[in-house]
């Protein structure tokens, strides 16, 4: 079931007398019966060795000093790595030391998750000294050995643990889940780029609930000024922008400050943070002014969020989509006339268009060219 590429590594490192086995994602996946997509090896052969095996090869060579070799093999990336322990982590999340091993399970015993630390081979079958079978079958997140040190050594196997979690909709073993709050502060110590990157994995799935309300110490610690809320909206169909909207709001403030996000993203949290206090629309034609006033994709925004928050907005959630699919006029390029047909002054024009589509949206003039023309004479003469 290995593709080729795969194999032809595990051939050439195999045929020269080194040991090689396909490890981590790709084995938890298998066993899920999820087709990988990326294949792990880890093998016996040193850095040096692998780049003498694979010297007809291009390799790239990033992960070098911590001694992964990646040959691209028929047009594909094979990360491969020497079995390895580590020591040290004095910043909470990269080892001081890294120790070369001829033994795959104590490779296997430097890693975060139980169902992360399995090996698998065509002929030798399974290593899992672990138990990582068993917690997969189980729905099981657990950590490898001691959690308190596993945690301590690298903070952000903390956020990974949540994102597995919520990925794979399983429980957290009690010993791991209490060692991970009690290490949350050493989550100071990673970079905004990476708290973001598995944050995003975490609050853009749809089970982001199930690991809120027992994990209040990891929130607070990344996203700053955040309290208890209840988690039951966050099951509502919301992605991770929404998320951080309704948590900052029902907190009260900015819980993005130790995020890195983009400027787009940005300007969407407080563009639709500052319009969840408006009132929550009606009738159709409150749900056509509510997308004039901030667009149709910001509308469905804010109708899903006053959801989450309680409020019953299904009914103005299909008036949404009926104007969408009418065409319905709900917005200034949408009329039938522009700003070249207004006669006033450059700096009033977008204030006479604003209200013409607002005569529009309100079903006071039809959206016909002649019949806003005259509209806007009225508007002027106003």
């Amino acid at each position: 079931m290995l593709p080729k590429h795969v194999k032809r590594a595990m051939r050439i490192l195999e045929k020269a007398g080194h040991e090689v086995w396909t490890v981590g994602g790709c084995v938890r996946d298998r066993l899920r019966g999820v087709t990988p997509h990326d294949f792990d090896l880890t093998t016996s052969a040193t850095p040096k060795q692998m780049l003498e095996l694979f010297a007809d090869y291009r390799c790239i060579l990033a992960g070098l000093s911590h001694g992964t070799v990646t040959p691209i093999i028929e047009h594909h990336p094979v990360e491969i790595t020497t079995f390895r322990t580590e020591s040290g982590y004095r910043d909470h999340r990269r080892p001081d030391a890294v120790a070369f091993t001829k033994d795959i399970r104590e490779d296997l015993a430097r890693r975060d998750l139980t169902v992360n630390a399995m090996a698998w081979h065509p002929k030798r079958g399974l290593c899992d000294p672990f138990g990582g079978a068993a917690d997969l079958k189980d729905g099981i997140i657990r950590a490898v050995g001691d959690p308190t040190r596993r945690f301590d050594e690298d903070a952000l196997r903390i956020l990974r643990a949540l994102r597995f979690a919520v990925r794979l909709g399983f429980a957290i073993e009690e010993q791991t889940a209490q060692a991970m709050n009690a290490a949350a502060p050493t989550l100071n110590h990673i970079a905004r780029e990476r708290i973001t990157e598995e944050l995003r994995g975490i609050l853009g799935s749809d089970g982001c609930q199930r690991v809120w309300d027992d994990y209040m110490p990891i929130w607070r610690q990344v996203l700053p000024g955040v309290t208890d809320t209840d988690s039951a909206c966050l099951g509502a169909p919301l992605d991770f922008v929404l998320r951080l909207v309704l948590i900052g709001y029902r907190s009260g403030c900015d819980v993005t400050e130790r995020l890195c996000l983009t400027k787009i993203e940005r300007k969407a949290i407080a563009r639709l943070t500052a319009a969840l206090d408006e009132p929550i629309p009606t009738d159709v034609i409150g749900v056509r002014r509510l997308a004039a006033a901030h667009g149709a994709e910001d509308a469905d925004a804010l109708l899903r969020l006053w959801h989450a928050l309680g409020h019953d907005t299904e009914q103005a959630g299909s008036w949404l989509c009926e104007c969408i699919e009418r065409g319905d006029c709900m917005s200034i390029e949408q009329l039938d006339i522009s700003g070249a047909d207004v006669d006033a002054p450059s700096a009033q024009i977008g204030t006479v268009l604003r209200a013409v589509l607002d005569a529009v949206v309100s079903e006071q003039v039809p959206n016909e060219r002649d019949a806003l023309l005259s509209y806007v004479k009225y508007v002027k003469l106003k």
